[in-house]
Parts: C-alpha cells; sequence; structure tokens
C-alpha cells in the first residue's frame, strides 16, 4: 500500500506498509514512522496508486498504526514542548548566546527532544548544549542553520 504521510503538519513524505504486513491505512489514521531524528508520529493524508518521479531512498516503512497510547502521549508532549521551548530560550538568554530558537519537538517512541534554531555563530563550547538542556531530563538533538529562516523539516 502506497501512502503519502506527514509528520507534524509538514511536507509529506511517501511511505509503504510493509508487504508483509496486513496493516490498512485510511486518510485521518496516524502512524509510527521512522525520520533522520528517531522514530515519530504521521498523519495519513492519502493513499497513492501511482508515485511519479519517487526515488526508492526517498520512501519510508511505516512501522506501526498509532495507538490510541501514542496519540495522547503525543498530545502530552505538545505541552513538553511548549515548557522545554520556554527554559531554552530563558537559558539563551541568560547565558546572552545569539540564537533564534525556531521550535522544540520531542520524538513519539524516544526520549529524545529536538530544538532547532539559527544563529550567526554556533557556540565552540561542547558542554553548551547539556548547559542549555539541563533540567529537561531528556536526551537532546539541535539543528541550527547559520542564516535566520523559517521552520526546519524534521
Amino acid at each position: 500500500q502506497n501512502i503519502i504521510i506527514s509528520p507534524e503538519d509538514k511536507k509529506g513524505i511517501y511511505a509503504n506498509v510493509d508487504e508483509d504486513s496486513d496493516l490498512e491505512f485510511n486518510a485521518g489514521d496516524y502512524a509510527i514512522v521512522p525520520t533522520r531524528y528517531g522514530k515519530d508520529l504521521a498523519r495519513v493524508l492519502g493513499k497513492i496508486n501511482c508515485p511519479i518521479g519517487i526515488k526508492p531512498e526517498d520512501v519510508v516503512i511505516i512501522d506501526r498504526k498509532a495507538t490510541d497510547s501514542d496519540l495522547k502521549k503525543a498530545e502530552e508532549l505538545k505541552q513538553k514542548e511548549k515548557e522545554a521551548f520556554k527554559v531554552f530560550q530563558e537559558k539563551v538568554s541568560y547565558h546572552k548566546l545569539d540564537m533564534k530558537l525556531i521550535s522544540t519537538h520531542f520524538l513519539i517512541d524516544e526520549q529524545k527532544a529536538l530544538f532547532f534554531f539559527s544563529a550567526d555563530n554556533i557556540p565552540c563550547d561542547k558542554s553548551m548544549p547539556v548547559t542549555l538542556t539541563d533540567g529537561l531530563n531528556e536526551k537532546y538533538s539541535s539543528s541550527s542553520s547559520p542564516v535566520p529562516q523559517p521552520k526546519s523539516r524534521i
């Protein structure tokens, strides 16, 4: 089954259900899919009968259908994202760093927080990410841009 999915209201990506799977997806369903940062929740936008111009390496294989528990966890993580955003901004201000936080995101299947920011100069101090995320009790990952730009995609 070829479908198009969208993690976190981002640009649609193409996905397949494993040939051995009997999972069936419809528009509006949710699935757990691998992303470049780890496993995350994605919404099914619809089925594709004949995808054109799609490279095999651009297609992801859906891990599983999202459960009610996954959807509840996603709502809880939305709140954590807001809190983490605020804490990160306070620490950037406290350390007088020239960084603009764009967004935060917690992955559904992992205890990992993603911080997307833009900065002209990235701090060289390797302990800085730990300092900025101290107190969040999560693993961290950051993605930076040399110049301010629209929200990065996961």
